[in-house]
This record gives structure tokens, C-alpha cells and sequence, in this order.
């Protein structure tokens, strides 16, 4: 499994399945059309071949407000 800008999960325990099989990059941002997250997200989408081999996946949070559980 291997994707760029997945909405990171609200529970702690969410990430668990991905344990032992994916690097996770975790990539905070106050809004989804934050300049600086989307310029992340076009550098990370020009390595994906890199990010794939080491099977690592980016999870992004983009409301700031919405807290966790």
C-alpha cells in the first residue's frame, strides 16, 4: 500500500495496521490548500518511486481544529 496526502486517521490506534510494514511521514498543515503542504506534496509526488521502494506513506492533517480522540 503506498499513496501520498492520506487524511490521517482520528484514533491513536488507527495507524496500528500500518506498524511493522510502512514508514509513516506525518505532514501537518493548517488548511488542505496551504502553499507550503502542497509544495510538499508535489516534491514528495516527484520521489514517489523513492517512497514506494521504502514502502513509506504520507499522511497529512489539515484541520488543526479537529483535534484527536
Amino acid at each position: 500500500m503506498n499513496a501520498l496526502g492520506l487524511e490521517m486517521p482520528r484514533q491513536a490506534d488507527a495507524l496500528e495496521p500500518y506498524r511493522w510494514y510502512n514508514r509513516l511521514l506525518l505532514v501537518f498543515a493548517s488548511s488542505p490548500n496551504d502553499t507550503l503542504l502542497l509544495e510538499q506534496l508535489a516534491e514528495l509526488e516527484a520521489a514517489r518511486s523513492g517512497l514506494v521502494k521504502r514502502d513509506l506513506l504520507v499522511l497529512t492533517d489539515t484541520d488543526p481544529e479537529r483535534g484527536s480522540d
